[in-house]
């Protein structure tokens, strides 16, 4: 019923339930890459296999606008989110009964993949209710949330996870996991399903007129623009990727990097989402990802010349996460606005696709330059690159102003 009265009302539902409906996005992925990946790691599963957990994770966020489609054709958003996240939640009940062993890595490998694809469609259907439902200038505000929602849930998947597996054990970890994510199914009661005014009675049609909002969104300026600022290396927060490689020469101990990857850099991170997402809606949503951006990048520069105390490690590493919160939120605000509305859960996995890209990119030059210099160069190598991926988004805005129409995507 206060569904019914809100979508009555025009009203847009409580930004508190976008960061609920995205916990389970989060919580698969903080569980697979602290949780697992430690879990994995202590019965001798050699680095190789460990950044494979990762990969084989990361790699459906990236290539999730292939599936984007058939949740623009049929059935409802509401009904897509029920059910990825209960093939998320009865994915991870599932990893509860596979014993973390060498010998059944294979089948881990297997089931984090299908369950990474099935728990895509949660951030996808939870950002096309969010661009439907949220009036674009409070779209800032609502990014926060969601991503609060992201990043809190990577802190329990992987800070309340991996406690619970010490604790108690690994199984009632990921059953404790599997039931938050399908208890967040529940906030769908309070988020009302958007009329698909670009579905037609025939499929051909229906797919005509989602490619022409595609279409829209990647010639209109706003569009393209957001492609390419997410698509340029800056913001990535590959450093935290290497945490547990870095703290070694600020002499911080294994405590200290798991409180960092879990609950604290979890919190601190939602706080920057909340903070960002509230600035985003009083200036433009753009130029608040690039000083995000910015600031990740002076952070890192910072970190390489701060002293190598566990004290100085764990305040710029918290800085760093308060950064990342910036730049998740921004991010979430630039593609909300981009992908306006209509097929809205075809658009925003392409933006999502893109900036997971420097992400990878980025983690691999990182890896190298710690490897090849150490982890102060890596640092001053993160910040450099950020900074000439901001120099090249400015150069694509000034030598493209009066090229490209400033056109708004789909809006109905």
């Amino acid at each position: 019923m206060l569904m019914t009265r809100r979508a009555a009302a025009g009203e847009a539902p409580p930004n508190f339930l976008f960061c609920i409906l995205y916990l389970p996005y989060g919580i698969l992925n903080g569980y697979v890459t602290v949780t697992l990946a430690y879990d994995v790691s202590q019965v001798g599963a050699t680095a190789v296999a460990v950044a494979t957990l990762g990969s084989l994770n990361l790699f459906p966020q990236i290539a999730k606008f292939l599936w984007g489609a058939p949740l623009d054709t049929h059935l409802t958003y509401r009904g897509w989110y029920a059910i990825s996240a209960a093939l998320s939640g009865i994915g991870l009940a599932v990893m509860a009964f596979i014993p973390a062993t060498i010998s059944a890595l294979s089948l881990l490998f297997a089931l984090v993949l299908i369950t990474s694809i099935a728990n895509t469609i949660v951030s996808m259907t939870t950002d096309a209710l969010t661009a439907h439902a949220v009036p674009l200038d409070k779209k800032g505000r609502a990014s926060g949330w969601a991503q609060a929602g992201n990043v809190g849930g990577s802190g329990l998947g992987g800070g309340l996870g991996l406690w619970l597996a010490q604790h108690y054990s690994a199984e009632a970890a990921a059953l404790a996991l599997a039931v938050l994510t399908v208890a967040c199914i529940a906030a769908l009661a309070f988020v009302g399903e958007p009329e698909h005014v670009h579905r037609e009675p025939n499929l051909a049609d229906t797919l005509a007129n989602i490619w022409e909002d595609v279409w829209s969104m990647a010639r209109s300026r706003i569009g393209l623009l957001a492609m390419v600022l997410l698509l340029v290396p800056c913001g990535t927060g590959a450093a935290s990727n290497l945490w547990a490689n870095v703290a070694v020469d600020w002499h911080a101990g294994a405590d200290i990097v798991a409180i960092i990857a879990g609950v604290a850099g979890g919190l601190v991170s939602t706080a920057g989402c909340l903070m960002a997402g509230h600035v985003c809606d009083l200036s433009d949503r753009k130029f608040c990802y690039v000083v995000s951006a910015a600031l990740m990048a002076v952070c890192a520069i910072l970190m390489a010349a701060a002293p190598r105390t566990p004290s100085m490690f764990v305040f710029f590493a918290l800085l760093y996460a308060l950064t990342n919160g910036f730049v998740y939120a921004t991010f979430g605000a630039v593609m909300l606005e981009a992908i306006g509305r209509g097929a809205a859960a075809t658009k925003g996995p392409i933006l999502h696709g893109l900036t997971n890209v420097p992400v990878v990119l980025v983690t691999m030059v990182d890896g190298w330059a710690q490897t090849q210099w150490g982890s102060g160069a890596m640092l001053i190598v993160e910040g450099g690159i950020g900074f000439v991926g901001i120099g090249a988004f400015y150069l694509f805005v000034f030598t493209t102003r009066s090229r490209i129409p400033t056109i708004q995507p789909e809006a109905a």
